[in-house]
C-alpha cells in the first residue's frame, strides 16, 4: 500500500504593500526625511547638497535624476535598491559610504568622483553603469563589472553607447574576491590593492599561450590540473582584454600550488 501524504494550508495574512513616497522637482542644501519603511520613488529630481543618509526604507527606485554632492551613506533598504530604473541617473561627488549593496543595481547610471567607503558589494552584475574617478573601500565579492554595455538592459541606454566609461577608480583599500573586470575595462587605468593575494598582469594573451605550452609538457598531477584550470578559466581572453586584475585564491582549485602556478604564468614571457 502506498503512503499517503496529507497537505493542509491556511492563509496567514495578505501582503500589504508599504506606502509610497514620491520625490520630484528640485532640492538643494537640505536634509530629506522619508517615513521609515516607505517605498521611495525618486522621479526626475535635480538634487544638490541633499542629505539622504541613514534612511530606513522598504524600497528605492530612482529614475532620470541628477545628484550632485548628495549623501546616501548608511541608507538601508529591505529590497534591492535601484539607482537607475528606466532612464539613467547621474551621481557626481556623491557618497554611498557604509552601505550594504547585495545585488547592487546601478543599471545604466553614471557615477563621477563618488565615494563607496566601507561598503559591502556582493553578487552584483554591473553591465551598464559607468564609474569615473570613484573611490572604493570595504569588500566586493562575486561581482562582475563590464566595460561594454551587455544584457537586456541595453535598450534603456539613450543614446546607445559602445563603451561604459570606467577609469581612474581607486580600489586600493578594497578587499576583492571573485570579481571580474571584463569586456573592455582597462585595468591599468585603475588603482588596485597590493599584496601577495593579488595579480595585475599585462600581455595576457601572450602569457596564456606560452604558459599553456609549458604546462602541457608536465606529467599528470594536481599541479598540472591547477595550471590547466587557470588556462581554461582565462581562455576567453577577449573577455578580459590585454590585461587583468584578480585575487589569486578566487580561481584556485589546489591552493597549495597557487603561488607557484601564478608566478609561472606571470613569468611565462619574461
Amino acid at each position: 500500500m502506498s503512503d499517503r501524504i496529507r497537505v493542509t494550508a491556511r492563509e496567514v495574512g495578505r501582503f500589504k504593500p508599504p506606502p509610497r513616497t514620491t520625490l520630484t522637482g528640485a532640492l538643494a542644501d537640505t536634509r530629506f526625511v522619508a517615513p521609515a519603511g516607505t517605498d521611495l520613488f525618486i522621479d526626475r529630481v535635480r538634487a544638490t547638497g541633499v542629505d539622504l543618509s541613514g534612511l530606513r526604507i522598504w524600497a528605492l527606485s530612482i529614475v532620470g535624476s541628477t545628484f550632485e554632492r548628495c549623501d546616501f551613506s548608511e541608507l538601508r533598504c529591505e529590497m534591492v535598491p535601484s539607482f537607475g530604473s528606466g532612464t539613467p541617473s547621474l551621481y557626481r561627488d556623491c557618497h554611498f559610504d557604509r552601505m550594504k549593496l547585495d545585488s547592487f543595481q546601478p543599471i545604466a547610471s553614471r557615477f563621477e568622483r563618488c565615494t563607496f567607503e566601507q561598503v559591502e558589494i556582493r553578487g552584483a552584475r554591473i553591465d551598464l553603469a559607468e564609474f569615473v574617478d570613484c573611490t572604493f573601500s570595504g569588500r566586493i565579492t562575486d561581482t562582475v563589472f563590464c566595460g561594454t554595455p551587455y544584457g537586456s538592459g541595453i535598450k534603456s541606454l539613450p543614446p546607445r553607447r559602445p563603451r561604459n566609461e570606467f577609469r581612474g577608480n581607486d580600489f586600493s583599500r578594497c578587499g576583492i574576491r571573485g570579481v571580474d573586470f571584463v569586456r573592455g575595462i582597462d585595468v591599468e587605468q585603475q588603482r588596485w590593492p597590493v599584496g601577495p593575494d593579488y595579480v595585475l598582469m599585462d600581455r595576457l594573451p601572450e602569457r596564456l599561450r606560452a604558459f599553456r605550452a609549458l604546462v602541457e609538457r608536465w606529467p599528470d598531477g594536481p599541479k598540472r590540473a591547477e595550471a590547466l584550470f587557470l588556462c581554461e578559466r582565462f581562455s576567453d581572453w577577449p573577455r578580459y582584454g590585454n590585461a587583468m586584475f584578480v585575487q589569486k585564491t578566487s580561481f584556485s582549485v589546489s591552493p597549495q600550488y597557487s603561488d607557484e602556478i601564478w608566478a609561472l604564468l606571470q613569468s611565462a614571457i619574461d
